[in-house]
Formats: structure tokens, sequence, C-alpha cells
């Protein structure tokens, strides 16, 4: 018996496993310059293995040795954010301390989360149920989580995981790292052909996701070797929790994982670009332990990219890349600088030469308009004084002064010309016929008057198209005179704006929005 006991002591080694290897992505956008494929490396405990160099590491792509290695770093070193879905099985069996302690589980992850970790939340039973969309919300994920319930129907669980991998793998998840994480007793009720385990990991595979899984069962646990299945042929770790309290540290595992996984980045030689699979495998090896790829993972490659040939022997291809890159950019760098200036000076005098034309042509078109304007104004305005005029003319006639008008008037420029000085007399009255002030009549002489809207005017204009001091009229060598006091609006006599302006009997004048006529008395 104790022969045996050291045989098995001996031989533990051979079968024990304390590195595994898993593949999570690769991103040949850039081959074959660079290639980045990203690695869950694991010691027996389930916690990623630290502090793994380019030594670690030996790969094969498309057939051909990858020998130079440009970078190695885990997710938490290169602070790239991360997009993680996490599935909830809420079917009637997981009713009770089961969901609760998902909660407990979902709360302590999303505290220990990162401000640029995006997560969100899909309930499942029958059908699937966004909780959560994507997030950085740390309170309203933690509402979300609150909100969690038994949902009604079956468990359709392949059905869920397949919206859950759409969900993942569209516009919403805006991070290029990207996680399913599962929780479930593995039950499938769905009898649904279209979504089946099978069809669940080819989708993961194609979209490289890796789904971490987490299972808990009272009743039929085999249901949980699917879980386990799907955790191992997508690239994550699977945990059969014991209980439903253990899931907390799990979930904390779970993320030490996730931010422990490894990118390395290389380029690959003599292979080229055709658009079909390549084989890539990864060898790990730490410690006198090895651990790699079950098989070989299918990587396709763009098209149409030729070779890249391997540096002469003795020559490190990132030290003659950094060199290369380094004269290309200073050299690349200047004539765009050259360019991007000449182009620039040629745009802006084009949009100089535009922009002096349209000028151009819109003070031309302005001219034209102000000349049919005053021109249309001018003969409305002496029609306006005719029929002035020939009122005054009619109300003398019947001995009575002309009522103010009831409805509104425009009054246009006159000539100020239409009948001769009514008198010698040092008197000027203001009849406004339409406005703020219309029906009323300003009677002032020599000693001449302020208009505006201010009260320590001699004539005030209740209408706030009035300026404070808006003009004065005064009176010398024997004539009225109107002066236009830098008035916002201007003044207007017989149609036509004025700075300084004689007052003809029956000129027409425009304030504001106040319009008459002057009488000489």
């Amino acid at each position: 018996m104790r022969r045996l006991l050291i045989l098995l002591l001996l031989g533990a080694p051979l079968w024990a496993q304390p590195i595994s290897l898993n593949h999570l992505k690769t991103n040949t956008d850039n081959f074959p310059e660079l290639v980045q494929t990203s690695l869950l490396a694991l010691g027996n405990s389930g916690e990623p293995l630290q502090n793994l160099s380019g030594a670690n590491f030996q790969v094969r792509f498309g057939g051909s040795e990858v020998d130079t290695l440009l970078n190695v770093a885990t997710f938490e070193d290169s602070r790239q954010g991360l997009s993680i879905l996490i599935c909830v099985d809420a079917s009637g069996s997981m009713r009770g301390q089961p969901l609760n302690s998902v909660k407990n589980a979902l709360l302590s992850f999303i505290g220990e989360k990162r401000n640029n970790d995006e997560i969100a939340i899909l309930a499942f039973a029958e059908q699937p149920e966004l909780v959560c969309d994507f997030t950085t919300d740390t309170e309203f994920l933690r509402k979300s989580v609150a909100n969690l319930k038994i949902l009604p129907g079956d468990t359709s669980l392949y059905y869920s995981l397949d919206k859950g991998l759409d969900r993942l793998s569209g516009p919403g998840a805006k991070n290029e790292g990207r996680f399913l994480i599962l929780f479930s007793d593995g039950r499938e009720d769905n009898p649904a052909q279209a979504y089946t385990i099978d069809k669940v990991i080819e989708k993961a595979r194609g979209k490289q996701i890796p789904i971490f899984t987490a299972g808990y069962s009272t009743q039929r646990k085999q249901y949980l070797q699917y879980l386990e299945r799907i955790a191992q042929e997508t690239g994550g770790s699977y945990y059969n929790a014991p209980d439903p309290p253990s899931l907390s540290g799990h979930f904390g595992k779970v993320r030490r994982q996730i931010l422990g996984s490894y990118t390395i980045s290389y380029p690959v030689f003599e292979v080229a670009g055709d658009g079909l699979a390549k084989d890539l495998s990864v060898i790990l090896s730490q410690d006198g332990y090895q651990a790699e790829f079950a098989a070989p993972i299918q990587v396709r490659v763009p098209a149409n990219k030729a070779p890249l040939p391997r540096p002469a022997e003795g020559k490190d291809y990132q030290a003659g890349r950094r060199k290369i890159s380094l004269g290309w950019i200073l050299g690349i760098l200047a004539v765009v600088l050259a360019a991007g200036a000449g182009l620039f000076f040629w745009l802006n005098g084009k949009k100089k030469k535009r922009l002096a034309e349209q000028r151009r042509q819109e003070e031309e078109e302005l001219t034209r308009q102000e000349r049919v304007r005053l021109e249309a104004d001018r003969q409305r305005a002496e029609e306006e004084r005719l029929r002035l005029e020939k009122a005054r003319r009619e109300s003398e006639t019947r001995g009575q002064k002309p009522r103010s008008r009831e409805h509104t008037i425009i009054l246009n420029p006159g000539s100020g010309t239409g009948e001769s000085r009514a008198g010698s007399g040092r008197g000027l009255s203001l009849e406004v016929l339409m406005g703020t002030e219309q029906g009323q009549v300003f009677k002032l002489g020599a000693e001449g008057a302020t208009l505006g809207r201010a009260r320590e005017n001699s004539i005030v204009f209740n209408d706030p198209t009035v300026s404070s001091r808006h003009a004065r009229i005064y009176w010398s060598d024997g004539q009225f005179y109107i002066e236009d006091l830098g008035s916002l609006n201007g003044v207007f006599i017989n149609g036509q704006k004025v700075t300084l302006s004689r007052i003809e009997n029956g000129s027409t004048f425009k304030l504001g929005s106040n319009e008459g006529v002057f009488r000489l008395l």
C-alpha cells in the first residue's frame, strides 16, 4: 500500500495541469506587420499567471515560427476598457437564495469595476430581458441589480445566449475587450432546433467572445456539464458553485482572470495575406510546465497582403522597425505638413475670393433692392401726400378738422413741396396719424423741441422703437429743421432716412412706429 502511494505521488506531475492556456481573441487588422492575440493563462487555483514576458511564449502562425514578440501586457496594464455582458438565469429554479446570492455577487463585481469598464445585464427564462444596457454608471447598475426578479416560463438558455452574443458584438458595446459571464443551472427547456449548444459555441468563437460560466443546481447536476463545455470551447473558465454564497468569491476571480489576461503583439514573417484562415498555435512555459491550445486556432487574415520578409540573421526586427519607422515617419510628416500648408493656403485663397464675390453680389443686390424700394416709397408717398391734402381741403371746406383715421396707414415719403408755406409765423405742428401716439397733435414754436421716449423730452413718444433721445427740431434762418440725435431706428422725412433735414409744410415723418405730417403755422 505504501509503495502504491509513493508511485501515485511520483506520478502526480504526469497528469497534473498546474497551468492552462485559453485563446480569447486574435486581431489581424494590421497583418502581417502586427498581429495581437489575447490569452487567458491560469494556474491550477484558477488565478491568472503573473509577470509573464515574451520568453514565456512560443508562437507559430500559418506554419511560420514567430520569433519576435513586440509587446506582452495584461488588460489591466494596458488600461483598455472592457465591455462585459452578464447573463443571469432568472427562471423559477433560481427562486430564493440562488437569485439573491447572484445579486450580492453582482453588487460586489460592480463595486470593483474600473471607471472605463461598461457592464450590461441580461436576465432570461423563456425570453431574454435586458435589465440594463451597457453603462459605466455604477449607481445605475446597482439599481438595475436590485430590480432583478424571477421571470415567467421555462428556460431558453441557448436562445438567450445567442441574443446576448448579438448584443455584446453590436454597436452598443464600445470597448474592444468583450466578455460574457453566464450564471445558470444549465437546464435548457426550449425544444427549438435553431438554438443549440453547438451553434452558441460556434457563434461565440466566430465573434471571438469568451464565455465565463458559473453553475449551481440542487437537482440535475448533469446539466452543469453543458456550462463547462461552453466555457472550455470559447476560451473562458467554468466554476461549479457548491452553494449560492460562494458566487461572490467566484465573480471576483472572474474579474481577476479577465484583467490578468495577456495580449501578445507580434509580426508574422513569410506568410501572405490571402483572405484565408491560418493555424495559430501558442505554447506557454513557466517553471518547467507547459500549456497550449487543445487544437490550433483558425484565424482569418486579410486578403491582398504581401508576405513580410524575415529580417536578415543578426538583425533585430524591432530595432530596424523603429529606425525605418522614424525615418519614414519624419519624411512623411514633412511631406504631409508641406502639402497640408499648401492646401490650406490654396483653400483659404479660394474661400476669400468666394466670400469677396459673394459680398459684391450681395451689395449689388441690396443696392438694386434699395433703388426699387425707394422708387416705390416715393410713389406711395406722393399718393399719400395727395390723399392727405385732399382730406385737409375737404375738412376746411366743411369747416371741421379731419378726424383721426380708424385704420392703420403706413405713411410713405412725399416731396414736402405740395403747397406753399402756410404762413410766416414761427409755429409748427406734428400730427401723428398712426403709431402709439395716433391722433395726437403736438405744437411748438421757434424754441424748438426734443423728441424721444425719455420723460425729459419736450415731445414724448411711448414707443419702444423710439430711442430715449431720438431727434430734435430747431428754428434757424426762418426755417424749421429736424436732426437725428443718433437714434437706433433713424428719422425718416418724406420716406428718406435723414440725419438733418429742413421741414416743409406737408412733409411726412416717421419716428419708430409713429408716422404723421408736419404743418407750418
